[in-house]
């Protein structure tokens, strides 16, 4: 983890959350170290320089003051990371990072998550809140990639995150709630905290109640509707 990510996730993560990633990361590149890549094709690795010109185009593309260099190394590849257009026309272009925890966890923009996003750039639930979100406290559960905790953070609302401690899904939240609140107006603040459904919510609502909460695609599982 260079200075410059670790820096940028110092402004949505707390201290002891951003010491245990950097550790897990550390770990999991000294790992990455030891093993023996085999071509078995011959096509070989991607070229940094070539995925680094291809994230330029497409912030180029998109207009977004945001350079290549500013995404984290890990993350600086068409693979890993993207730019969603949301609402109508895509007015809002937010740039994102996936996480590789399991399968549909963190690596997947789920339909009701656009659909979410697209109706907080709209409006609404403006009625919900008897005004606009700048300056509202809304908090998303499973986040997972977290598009609707981005546009709302792009809107000017005070935003937490949450999902389960694991690492790749918490890493990468951070990293797309840090590359966005670089991107949004002066109300807005965001924090990414971990969070199991059944535990106490004392560090979620540390800042205050909730204007609004958000919870997409996480109501499958039976077990978990008590909990949560």
């Amino acid at each position: 983890m260079d200075l410059e990510w670790r820096r940028r996730l110092q402004d949505v993560v707390n201290e002891d959350l951003l010491c245990q990633l950097e550790t897990e990361e550390q770990q999991r590149a000294s790992s990455e170290d030891e093993t023996v890549s085999l071509d078995l094709f011959g096509d070989g690795a991607s070229n940094p320089q070539d995925e680094q010109d291809a994230v330029s185009a497409m912030l180029a593309d998109k207009c977004l003051q945001l350079q290549a260099r500013e995404i984290p190394q890990r993350y600086r590849s068409h693979h890993w990371f993207f730019i969603r257009g949301v609402g109508d026309s895509e007015k809002l272009q937010v740039p994102m990072v996936l996480g590789c925890s399991a399968s549909g966890h963190g690596d997947v923009i789920w339909a009701s998550a656009e659909l979410c996003a697209t109706t907080l750039i709209r409006g609404g639930l403006n009625d919900v809140l008897r005004g606009s979100l700048p300056g509202r406290r809304v908090l998303e559960v499973g986040a997972g990639v977290g598009l609707p905790s981005c546009v709302a953070l792009r809107l000017g609302a005070e935003v937490v995150a949450s999902d389960i401690l694991d690492h790749e899904r918490i890493l990468a939240l951070a990293t797309s709630l840090s590359l966005n609140l670089h991107l949004a107006p002066a109300t807005a603040h965001g924090e990414v905290l971990p969070h199991s459904w059944g535990e106490s919510c004392e560090r979620l609502c540390s800042g205050g109640l909730f204007d609004l909460v958000l919870c997409n695609d996480c109501l499958y599982v039976p077990e978990l509707h008590e909990p949560l």
